[in-house]
């Protein structure tokens, strides 16, 4: 795993990883620029397995740090014109998790059919949204980390037919 990334990172100054038990793993750069790259450049997987990255801040010893959330980038598809803005984007953002930041090239005259929003009006109408980078995904309960095949709901529900809830049109399309 430490090869594979560091060749897929490609970070100039170099990096270093530790291995800190229990699937942990302290991933140390040597320029904040290689940093944030990888971070701007979430999710990232590895063997098909998601990987929650957290920047580590202060003195904290790495095993405190929380990793509860993944940056994912969300595609809206079906918006009006008037609604591909900054200030909507963030709006939705909100809606669907936490905003993070907004795609610069959504309004720089690219012709897309979407906008993209980075998360963690007077009259209704319907949008798709569509995640990048899906990593394993259940269709039946709509969580990240297994498959339908090993979904809890299966044993729960073992006698009625599961309804499959999500489907594949989640996942975006690669560009």
């Amino acid at each position: 795993m430490k090869q594979t990334l560091a060749s897929l990172w490609h970070p100039t100054l170099g990096m270093t990883v530790k291995d800190l038990q229990g699937g942990l793993y302290v991933f140390q750069f040597f320029h904040e620029v290689d940093m944030n790259r990888v971070l701007d450049m979430c999710p990232w997987t590895f063997n098909n397995q998601l990987l929650i990255i957290e920047k580590v801040v202060g003195c904290r010893h790495p095993s405190k740090v929380p990793l509860f959330h993944v940056y994912l980038w969300l595609q809206v598809h079906g918006l009006r014109s008037g609604f591909m803005s900054a200030r909507c984007a963030q709006r939705i953002g909100n809606d669907v998790g936490e905003f993070v930041s907004v795609d610069p090239n959504n309004f720089t005259g690219l012709c897309r059919s979407y906008m993209r929003v980075r998360i963690q009006g007077d009259e209704w109408f319907s949008v798709t949204f569509c995640y990048e980078h899906l990593s394993t995904y259940c269709f039946i309960c709509g969580l990240l980390g297994h498959r339908e095949r090993f979904c809890p709901k299966l044993v729960e529900r073992s006698k009625v037919p599961l309804q499959q809830l999500y489907g594949p049109e989640l996942r975006a399309v690669s560009r």
